[in-house]
């Protein structure tokens, strides 16, 4: 199982500048994340096989539900919390531009 902690200094320590823990649910953890003055949801999944996440404006829904349903985001996929959290940052960067 993720540690919503450990999770949140890996997102900083890729560079974000904020992390606020918003729900924590068996199948995963929604985050806000603040990077380069913009706001993202961001859901981080337990896999069977790997962990992966999705990010979302701002806007989109704050559960992990809810959130894989919403259209616009973007995925990432990693089989360490580390790239994981590299990832998400790097598609932070995407949807700021």
């Amino acid at each position: 199982m993720l540690s919503p902690s450990e999770v949140r200094e890996h997102l900083l320590s890729a560079g974000a500048s904020k992390v606020v823990v918003v729900s924590e649910e068996p199948e995963c953890i929604s985050f806000l994340l603040e990077f380069s003055g913009r706001r993202f949801v961001v859901g981080v999944y337990q896999g069977e096989r790997a962990l992966f996440a999705k990010i979302a404006p701002e806007h989109a829904p704050l559960t992990c539900r809810e959130l894989l349903l919403e259209p616009r985001g973007l995925y990432v996929f990693s089989n360490s919390l580390r790239g994981l959290c590299e990832g998400i940052i790097s598609k932070a960067r995407v949807l700021k531009a």
